[in-house]
């Protein structure tokens, strides 16, 4: 998806060694110990972080390990977790 006036790596900018994604993707939840029955079925988590952060945290650019923390709050509060 291409957002209307934006630029690559605008849209929650993650950044892992000299990688930079554009956003989170699932598969980072198995480094919290999620296994891979829940990664494989959290799209939503990811898309709520991802936008959550597009939206409350506008402009400002992620370590891997930060992103993660954020994705493993929010997967924890949507399983019901917390």
């Amino acid at each position: 998806m291409k957002l209307k006036n934006s630029k690559f790596a605008d849209f929650v900018p993650v950044k892992k060694g000299e990688k930079l994604f554009y956003g989170g993707y699932q598969n980072m939840l198995k480094d919290r110990g999620v296994s891979k029955f829940h990664c494989d079925r959290s799209c939503v988590v990811t898309a709520f972080t991802n936008t959550y952060l597009y939206m409350f945290r506008p402009g400002e650019e992620f370590s891997y390990n930060e992103y993660n923390d954020y994705h493993f709050w929010i997967y924890k509060i949507l399983r019901g977790l917390r």
